[in-house]
């Protein structure tokens, strides 16, 4: 954690472009976890649903003057997976659908495993090593299709 990253995001879900670019699934931002510490969000409409212990999707609703934080991938390998990372995605939108977004990371020198308190007799590392740098930019290049 030499040198922390920090990126504050705005994401813009436009109602009916998900007729307009053929999408035949339903929802508009994939499934995912994000590659990060921990994130803090805000959204102006409904769309956000986070993945329950049972499996199913849960609405998150917009609440006013609220922030809704969440768990990232790094924070769920450092700990093991004592700590969970948040599933989540975003649905369909019948509504221009705002969210402002901010993500903690670590630099890009930085390797992400279980941290030796979490390790141990009984308890293997269920993570491997991730290199938040060139893994990081592989694995983004991959989700873009470019990679």
């Amino acid at each position: 954690m030499n040198s922390p990253m920090h990126r504050l995001g705005f994401n813009h879900y436009g109602a009916g472009h998900a007729e307009e670019i053929g999408n035949t699934v339903d929802y508009a931002m994939s499934p995912h976890v994000d590659l990060s510490i921990f994130t803090i969000l805000t959204q102006n409409e409904s769309g956000l649903e986070v993945r329950g212990p049972e499996g199913e999707w849960i609405c998150v609703p917009p609440v006013q003057d609220a922030l809704f934080v969440f768990l990232g991938d790094y924070l769920q390998r450092w700990t093991n997976g004592l700590y969970v990372a948040c599933e989540h995605r975003v649905r369909q939108v019948r509504t221009q659908r705002l969210s402002i977004q901010y993500k903690h990371r670590p630099g890009h020198d930085a390797v992400v495993s279980p941290l030796d308190r979490f390790v141990g007799e009984g308890k293997p590392a269920r993570y491997g090593p991730f290199d938040t740098g060139g893994q990081y930019v592989s694995f983004l290049k991959s989700l873009l299709g470019s990679g």
